[in-house]
């Protein structure tokens, strides 16, 4: 269907295990405590060392494992109509909050044969410049297909923004052409208050992980009307570390500031700041929640209201997500809106 003849399920697979590959690469690195100024120019451990305060060595490596795990699963969705002679080039502008976000959606554009350009903030192009060195092992035509650029989007055939262009103008103007703006503020979950001690340990991860920041992290929650924290608290203790980040404690203190100044109900453990106020969500180092009963159309809430599957919600005002996005779905997540999108230019 597409000039490129990608088949999906094989390059998939491929590149799971060239990702693989990667993730003990980090791991001998880790093991052997390698100093890091001593990785090497060939070195693929060096080549990820960027100025990029939220890129961490730990951040790098666990979206390689998400990488690892999407790729296993595979593509959810093909697109629905043929292309014969594709000679399409989809624009990809991508603000990625946690290490290669973004990177599923160009997959999947690139397996089915388009030409993908992608402009990124400055201080993430070098990861996912690393990343697709790596994936051109694998396939040389992938490299080829997608193509990093700085300065002015050349001439393309559709846009992809993903959480990009909150300038307002800047959307109307690029809105003239075919687009899809997919926006993600986190994601929501249900406390019962019943929770083990491994379940908020797991909470607290989803908060906590990349300085929340990526699309998928913990956003929002909601609790009963007596929920008590103090549990929630001690689970998060596990990654106070995230406080010796200076950009990071940064955001805490000053919405810490402007919670202090205006006098909005918060609690703060030192590094997490919890607020009714919803007009907080998504913004770093804070976590909103709201209550419920804990009678919902007349049944109790069950902790399977937690993990139950997200469904295809997506659109183009998404603001936030309502569930928890399991690990092996979050890379394709976005693939039935891509696919819709792409069949139809």
């Amino acid at each position: 269907m597409s000039n490129q003849n990608f088949n999906a399920d094989l390059i998939t697979e491929a590149l799971s295990d060239e990702t693989g590959k990667l993730i003990g690469t980090f791991a001998d690195y880790e093991a052997n405590s390698f100093k890091e100024d001593s990785a090497g120019k060939d070195d693929p451990v060096g080549c990820f060392k960027q100025d990029n305060p939220w890129f961490t060595h730990g951040n790098v490596l666990s979206s390689l494992e998400v990488l690892r795990t999407g790729l296993r699963a595979g593509l959810k969705h093909i697109l629905p109509d043929a292309i014969p002679d594709n000679d399409k080039t989809i624009a990809f502008v991508i603000n990625p909050g946690a290490p290669f976000e973004g990177m599923g959606e160009i997959l999947f554009a690139a397996v089915h044969g388009f030409r993908c350009v992608v402009k990124l903030p400055p201080d993430s192009k070098k990861a996912f410049e690393c990343l697709l060195a790596c994936f051109g092992k694998v396939d040389g035509r992938l490299q080829k297909s997608i193509i990093l650029i700085e300065g002015n989007l050349p001439p393309y055939d559709g846009l992809i923004g993903i959480n990009a262009f909150e300038n307002k103008t800047a959307a109307a103007y690029l809105s003239r052409k075919p687009n899809l703006m997919l926006s993600f503020r986190g994601c929501t979950v249900t406390l019962t208050g019943d929770e083990s001690k491994g379940r908020l340990i797991h909470v607290a991860e989803d908060i906590c992980r990349y300085y929340g920041r990526s699309f998928y992290s913990l956003k929002s929650l909601r609790v009963p009307e007596d929920y008590n924290f103090n549990d929630l608290f001690a689970a998060m203790e596990h990654f106070n570390a995230n406080s010796n980040n200076h950009r990071y404690f940064n955001h805490y203190e000053y919405h810490k500031s402007i919670f202090l100044i205006n006098g909005i109900q918060h609690l703060d453990n030192g590094f997490i700041l919890l607020t009714p106020d919803l007009e907080h969500t998504g913004k770093t180092a804070v976590v909103t929640y709201s209550h419920y009963k804990l009678l919902l159309e007349g049944k109790p809430v069950s902790n399977e209201d937690i993990t139950k599957p997200v469904g295809g919600n997506n659109s183009l005002h998404q603001a936030l997500i309502n569930g928890t996005v399991k690990e092996e779905d979050r890379l394709f997540y976005n693939s039935a809106a891509i696919s819709g999108f792409l069949s139809a230019i």
